[in-house]
């Protein structure tokens, strides 16, 4: 019987042992949408809100679900609030301007977001990291987002840039597309578009630094000294447009370099073409991920055209998935974005990267159907870097 018993440790050892190698490895799991703006607009007259508000529900839900480590929101909040796209002269080309000021725009652009978005999240228990894009106003920005709020996540170790005077700086109001702006002389307090985050994960902690895409507005030295949040940590960079790296590459050290894994942009919007991928990319002295996602701002035909009369995606017309919509509501959903977002996995041990399109809106589909006027370049791709061997494969 002690023989009988030996083998039967033996065997449940060899099992527990078996359970583990067919486990699935440790992931970080995180969710990425990019351009929220068309969700919440208050200008485009084609935009249907009732539409809109099922399609962000629907999102932020599966999104919940999904239950990622954190979620980035890659800039364009807002659309009509301010930011450099207000179309101001080279004298006031700034994040900083205050267009609500003179009751320009309604500020319900930002409570929205917040309250269907944001604040969803939140509840959930998730981290949700936000940047501000060219048609947010830092302003308004600190306004409801403010640096307090952000520094009692203390889960997450938070940081924001305390420059006085530099984006959100000296304010101006003005009327629509900045038409005889007026300084207002008053001061944000601090610069607070300048974010970190340390941000726990199931490969160990991550850290997150955020910033503007104006380059007059960078603060390369805040964010360069804060790479690898302390340690040799993998880092995760956040702008708009993508130019995090262009702004404060002269200032890196090579260890920060080895330090940057992921470049996470959104802004750009085109027809035929990617609108979410992420591209392994190796150039001076870094190896890193370029991920994109802009799905929320484009999704098909001219502005104010709606899916069912220029058809592109084939969606409301020809889709059994939109069969159920009328033609008024397909209307009122141009460029909503459908829903789409991406879920972005690294595995350590197997050095890879995996982004998957979701669309709980249409049934989780994993790729725009025949038709559509753009793609989405989703799958594993193997790291450009050896990621065990940068940071361990057992947390950091």
């Amino acid at each position: 019987m002690k023989g009988f018993g030996n083998s039967l440790a033996l065997l449940f050892l060899l099992a527990i042992a078996t359970s583990a190698q067919g486990g699935e490895s440790a992931k970080m799991r995180v969710a990425i949408t990019g351009d929220p703006q068309n969700y919440f607009t208050t200008s485009d007259p084609n935009v249907d809100a009732a539409t809109f508000k099922a399609l962000v529900s629907a999102q932020i839900a599966d999104i919940v679900a999904y239950h990622p480590d954190f979620v980035i929101v890659a800039g364009d909040i807002t659309d009509s609030t301010g930011g450099p796209d207000t179309n101001c002269s080279a004298g006031v080309f700034r994040i900083g301007d205050d267009s609500n000021h003179q009751a320009v725009v309604a500020d319900s652009e930002w409570t929205n977001f917040r309250r269907y978005e944001y604040d969803v999240l939140r509840a959930a228990g998730i981290p949700v990291f936000l940047v501000v894009g060219n048609h947010d106003s830092a302003v308004d920005f600190e306004r409801h987002f403010p640096a307090s709020e952000w520094m009692t996540y203390t889960s997450i170790s938070p940081e924001v840039d305390s420059r006085p005077l530099r984006a959100g700086g000296q304010t101006f109001a003005s009327g629509p597309n900045c038409a005889k702006p007026t300084w207002t002389g008053a001061y944000t307090s601090t610069d607070t578009t300048h974010r970190k985050a340390l941000i726990p994960t199931a490969i160990g902690s991550v850290c997150v630094l955020g910033m503007p895409d104006a380059t007059f507005d960078t603060d390369s030295a805040w964010v360069n000294a804060r790479i690898g949040c302390g340690a040799d940590r993998p880092t995760i960079l956040v702008s708009h447009a993508g130019d995090a790296l262009n702004n404060n590459l002269s200032g890196m050290t090579a260890r920060q370099k080895q330090d940057i894994v992921a470049n996470v942009y959104g802004h750009y919007v085109c027809t035929g073409c990617d609108l979410m991928f992420q591209h392994p990319t190796s150039a001076n002295g870094l190896s890193y991920l370029d991920i994109f996602v802009n799905t929320q701002e484009q999704l098909s035909g001219i502005a104010g055209g709606g899916l069912c009369s220029a058809d592109l995606t084939r969606r409301c017309a020809t889709s059994r998935d939109c069969a159920r919509l009328s033609p008024a509501t397909c209307l009122g959903m141009n460029h909503s974005g459908m829903s789409w977002w991406m879920s972005w996995e690294i595995d350590p041990s197997a050095n890879t990267s995996t982004t998957r399109a979701h669309n709980p809106f249409l049934g989780g589909l994993a790729h725009p159907p025949p038709g559509s006027d753009f793609t989405l370049a989703t799958g594993v791709v193997t790291l450009p870097f050896d990621y065990c061997g940068r940071f361990g494969c057992g947390g950091h």
